[in-house]
Parts: structure tokens; C-alpha cells; sequence
């Protein structure tokens, strides 16, 4: 083999590893980027996603999701242990598989937030894509500010797929292009 066709077979496996995803999202006039929001993010629901992890995928998808969120600058995320005291009071809890709305909003707003976000993560079966559903609703009004959705697959592991999922799910907020 000389060194192009080396090269060209190492390009093709990096394209073959790299994540492909692509997103979907919708913004609220409403939504002030400009203004600060307290923000209660809720335990993160999920469906279909069932490998052995080292870390549980709702963990690392919460820390992602609270991660993409303080990048926007205009987030105050409320401590984690505060939402999850409030969720345990209120009985809230990510094995339904669903997004409780009506009940997060509750949390939310027991717990102090102007805001309260809602996830879930789910894959039709091992082998295909990570879907990523973010929901972020004003709680005085009840409205959405922000709806995404992000699609991912990547080869190498499900965390992997499921970060690139978040992030498009996520990336309609600061205004960036997603690939689709």
C-alpha cells in the first residue's frame, strides 16, 4: 500500500467514527437573551437506552445539559440539591419515562425558578440514534421558551451520541447552525 491509499482508508474511518446528527428548535419572541433566568433543570427522563455505563447515562446527560445551559451566560442554574429535595417532596421522578410538565413546573416553582427544564433522551432500539427532547417553559406564564430536538449517532458509544444529541438539541438557543 502506498501512503495515499493509507491516507484515503484513514480518512474514511474518521468519517465512518464522526457523529452525524442534526436539530431541530424553536425560540419564543418571549425568550430576552439579554435578561438573567433562574433555572430549575429537572431529572433527565429516559427510554430505550439500556447499555452498561460507568457513569449512569441520566447523570451524564444532566451534567451535559447543565453544562450547555451556563455557556448561554444568561442561565443562574439553582443547586441541584434544591431541585432534587423539592422532586423527592413532590414525588417527581424519571421512571415514568415522560416528560411531566404540569409537575415540573410545580417543582420549579417551589424551588424559585423563572425557568424549568425538561429532558428526555430515547433511541428506538441498541444500534440507532440518540434523540434528544429539550423542553424550556416560563413558569409564571406556562409557555415554552424553547423547544429542540437533537438526533445523534455515533459508532463509538451511546455517551458519545448522547452529548452530540444535547448539544443540537441546545444549539438553537445561542443561534447556531446544526448540521442536518
Amino acid at each position: 500500500m502506498n501512503r495515499n491509499s493509507i491516507f484515503v482508508m484513514l480518512v474514511a474511518l474518521l468519517a465512518a467514527c464522526s457523529p452525524k446528527y442534526w436539530s431541530d428548535s424553536s425560540i419564543s419572541p418571549a425568550y430576552q437573551h439579554t435578561m438573567k433566568y433562574r433555572v430549575a433543570v429537572m431529572p433527565v427522563a429516559i427510554t430505550g437506552i439500556k447499555e452498561a455505563l460507568s457513569i449512569p447515562l441520566n447523570e451524564r446527560a444532566y451534567a451535559k445539559i447543565t453544562m450547555e445551559l451556563m455557556k448561554q451566560g444568561n442561565f443562574s442554574l439553582l443547586d441541584r440539591s434544591v431541585v432534587d429535595q423539592t422532586t423527592r417532596i413532590r414525588a417527581f421522578s424519571n421512571t415514568s419515562n415522560t416528560m411531566d410538565l404540569s409537575l415540573a413546573k410545580e417543582v420549579g416553582k417551589e424551588a424559585g425558578a423563572d425557568l424549568v427544564v425538561v429532558s428526555m433522551l430515547s433511541r428506538e432500539s441498541e444500534g440507532m440514534p440518540v434523540l434528544a427532547e429539550i423542553q424550556i417553559v416560563e413558569i409564571e406564564r406556562s409557555e415554552p421558551i424553547y423547544m429542540g430536538k437533537g438526533r445523534a449517532e455515533n459508532p463509538l458509544s451511546v455517551e458519545a451520541g448522547t452529548e452530540v444529541a444535547i448539544e443540537a438539541a441546545l444549539s438553537g438557543l445561542s443561534g447556531k447552525k446544526s448540521k442536518k
